[in-house]
């Protein structure tokens, strides 16, 4: 009879996050085309994009405008041409107009420089020129959609209002067709990717939860003896420790802005609440940009290591982090297209790289600048998270100093993914007044917080729990194992090599250890700070 067996309900749930870490670079087909698609009528393909001019651009936007007079509705996504449709009702002539009625227009952000005000000149009266508009957009020098803008009197969605007191801005966002060449080849990219973290997530952290069970079946888990005679793991998940892998963040970065033309999609479909399936899409496609928030908390963690400086701030939750850049891709969006400082800063970072016009009308944008600027701006958000933490930390040590001396105890799961894995199991009974055993790395990273090898990113996630019970299946003990790849080494004075890797770590002056698990010493009488390695070199501390 197996004396060590896995909790099976906590098992499911780990591979469920590993299996939405494996597809998220699949999800992406959720909202672009993909090689295997049966249909691809894009409105133009990249090696047939027009050159317009103004006779041109007034009449295929007259074209656009006879193609789409049958629709609608405030918002609609045409499949068979790929391009979205975005009808904008807004007062004519209304008094006290002026440039805030930009801010009514879905897409305006889409505006090349000089149409804001024309724009403006027209809904306020001051223009009797009609809207008529088509242009190109571009990445550097790929191009990557066709835009235009055309008004027409009166309120086309049916509503009922006249033309002398509204008018229907009409913006259209049709995204190019690219090779059969390109798509296939980002479909092997992420594909690969997929690959990639699943391999890495077994090499980082289920070949490990292998040895442990391995390990319990011919060595005790505690110097003390105690009358478990079964063990039981409870899984953590590998997200934290994937998300950190240096590659895989940098094929997912290229990867959002290889496909820039979905991701102007995607900002357009969280600019509008009209269609919340659409939002809903958008949302979860720019989703894939917290990539450049585990970026920068890499490359933080990084320079405060070549620095030897410790994090001002605890490190950040994965799942927060996600949370925020979810929350960050829409309401944000959706922010500054109704803040108009920000909505024609869009439209005038790009002017110095627009081709220049001949009749001062612009017919080309360029979406480096803007994308440089998101790109910033998501490099920010886990400051945004951290900040407010930091200062109410302050703020109640400040008000209670007697919090900065009190250490929080290691107990129940603190992670916001493995919370959600102790109610699923039904385990938060378990957990409730009892001592949990272990969690040593925690002691030690409270006393100085360089000791993790990952200052910046929170990696509770992955701890496993082992239950114990004795002979009559009661349970007598809950110890916490950590990983010994959390610590870092190097502050022992250990030479781990160029990269650590916790299966090749030995202490040749130690004696052979004798339990499943390692543990962490902190200064006690005449014995100092030290690590203690468990058997075979194991890779878990208790």
């Amino acid at each position: 009879m197996d004396n060590v067996r896995y909790n099976r309900v906590s098992v499911v749930l780990s591979l469920g996050f590993l299996l939405n870490l494996v597809l998220m670079p699949l999800k992406a087909y959720m909202s672009e085309a993909s090689p295997f698609d049966d249909k691809q009528f894009a409105l133009v393909s990249a090696n047939a994009i027009p050159e317009v001019n103004h006779t041109v651009s007034m009449a295929f936007a007259k074209t656009l405008q006879a193609r789409f007079v049958n629709v609608t509705s405030p918002y609609t996504y045409d499949a068979s041409l790929s391009a979205e449709i975005v009808r904008n009702v807004v007062p004519y002539n209304a008094s006290g107009c002026n440039d805030q009625v930009l801010t009514r227009i879905t897409g305006s952000i889409y505006c090349p420089f000089d149409l804001p005000s024309k724009l403006t000149a027209f809904l306020c009266g001051r223009s009797s020129t009609p809207i008529a508009r088509v242009g190109t957009a571009y990445m550097m020098n790929a191009p990557t959609g066709v835009f235009a803008f055309w008004s027409s009197p009166g309120d086309v969605t049916g509503a009922g209002a006249s033309a002398t007191t509204a008018t229907t801005i009409t913006f259209m966002y049709a995204t190019v067709r690219y090779s059969l060449f390109w798509l296939t080849t980002k479909f092997c990219v992420r594909f690969g990717l997929s690959l990639l973290i699943g391999v890495e997530a077994y090499r980082l952290y289920y070949r490990h939860v292998r040895t442990l069970r391995r390990l319990l079946r011919s060595h005790p888990l505690h110097p003390t003896p105690t009358n478990a005679v079964r063990y039981e793991i409870v899984f953590g998940e590998p997200t934290s420790l994937v998300v950190c892998h240096p590659l895989v963040i940098a094929v997912f970065m290229v990867d959002f802005w290889s496909s820039v033309e979905v991701v102007a999609q995607a900002i357009l479909r969280v600019s509008q609440t009209k269609a919340l399936y659409y939002t809903g899409l958008g949302a979860m496609f720019l989703s894939r940009s917290v990539w450049f928030s585990y970026a920068t908390l890499t490359a933080l963690n990084r320079y405060l290591k070549w620095r030897r400086r410790a994090a001002l701030f605890r490190p950040s939750s994965t799942t927060v982090v996600a949370m925020a850049s979810f929350t960050f891709a829409g309401l944000s969006t959706n922010a500054q297209n109704a803040w108009l400082p920000t909505l024609l800063l869009y439209t005038h970072i790009s002017k110095p790289l627009a081709e220049a016009p001949s009749d001062s009308e612009y017919y080309t944008t360029q979406a480096l600048p803007a994308s440089i600027l998101y790109s910033i701006s998501l490099c920010g958000i886990p400051f945004l998270l951290a900040i407010p933490r930091f200062t109410l930390r302050r703020l109640r040590e400040w008000m209670h100093p007697i919090v900065k001396y009190t250490q929080v105890p290691v107990g129940g799961p603190r992670d916001v993914r493995y919370r959600l894995m102790a109610w699923y199991c039904r385990l938060q009974h378990i957990y409730s007044g009892r001592r949990v055993l272990g969690g040593s790395v925690y002691d030690l990273f409270n006393i100085d917080s360089r000791f993790r090898s990952m200052m910046t990113v929170g990696q509770n996630g992955n701890d496993c729990y082992v239950f114990g019970y004795d002979a009559d299946n009661h349970l007598i003990e809950i110890t916490r194992l950590s990983l010994l790849s959390r610590v870092d080494l190097a502050r022992f004075g250990l030479d781990t090599g160029k990269r650590v890797r916790p299966d090749a770590l030995v202490s040749p002056t130690a004696p052979a250890p004798h339990f499943a698990v390692g543990r962490v010493h902190l200064p006690s009488g005449n014995r100092g700070l030290g690590v203690e390695f468990g058997a075979d070199n194991s890779p878990w501390l208790a």
